[in-house]
């Protein structure tokens, strides 16, 4: 006669493997639902820092090219012509205003600033003599204006930076979107032909949990000389 020794799991016994069992798969899905939002945050700041770049690239490209402008003769410099915040007050610029764009950075914050945005002209050769000059020797700007600013998108509450292009009547003709959730824009003039430009970035966590992106970056535009 032979005897079965073996026994069973108990009621206890079941209840803290399944406890362990809920621990662990507990511990694997946080470690990877946080590598998951690592992951994401980190493509989301390599595709900020790429758009940062791009925007201040085209920036700097477009500016160059352009340089002090008197337009009345008088030495009076009338472009480039930067203003803040959308509010553009000095006499025949009114129509480069637009609605102060809003700010996710609070008091005390480095991107927590005024927005410059710039409007400038660029020189044209009206005659096909390979120079940008009129007959009296002066520089030939162009009738159209082009401008660099910062406007929220009411759609989407996020700030967008755009390159707007008005025609001589100063009505829109173009506009592009190059960078979005863009903070603050500084520009200092260094020398009347030099203009040092810093641009931060503010974006949401992709995953609404983590601390929002920033990204900040600078360049030197030297306008080209048309002389």
């Amino acid at each position: 006669m032979t005897t079965n020794t073996s026994k069973g799991l108990s009621l206890i016994e079941v209840i803290i493997a399944s406890m362990i069992a809920v621990f662990v798969v507990a511990a694997a899905y946080a470690v990877f639902a946080a590598s998951t939002r690592g992951g994401e945050a980190g493509m989301a700041r390599v595709e900020l820092q790429l758009e940062g770049t791009r925007a201040m690239s085209e920036i700097a490209q477009q500016l160059k090219g352009s340089g002090p402008a008197d337009l009345t003769g008088t030495g009076t410099i009338d472009y480039p012509y930067i203003f803040q915040d959308g509010q553009a007050t000095a006499p025949g610029k009114s129509f480069l205003a637009h609605t102060k764009p809003k700010k996710r950075s609070k008091p005390g914050q480095i991107d927590n600033g005024p927005i410059d945005e710039i409007a400038y002209k660029i020189p044209r050769d009206t005659d096909g003599n390979g120079y940008p000059t009129k007959v009296d020797g002066t520089i030939d700007w162009c009738l159209e204006t082009y401008a660099f600013t910062v406007e929220t998108n009411p759609a989407t509450n996020r700030n967008e930076l755009q390159y707007v292009g008005y025609d001589k009547f100063n009505q829109v003709i173009s506009r592009r979107v190059l960078a979005k959730d863009v903070e603050r824009v500084e520009i200092v003039p260094v020398t009347a032909t030099q203009y040092r430009v810093t641009i931060w970035f503010r974006r949401p966590d992709p995953s609404g949990k983590g601390p929002e992106l920033t990204f900040s970056l600078s360049t030197t535009v030297n306008f080209r000389s048309v002389e």
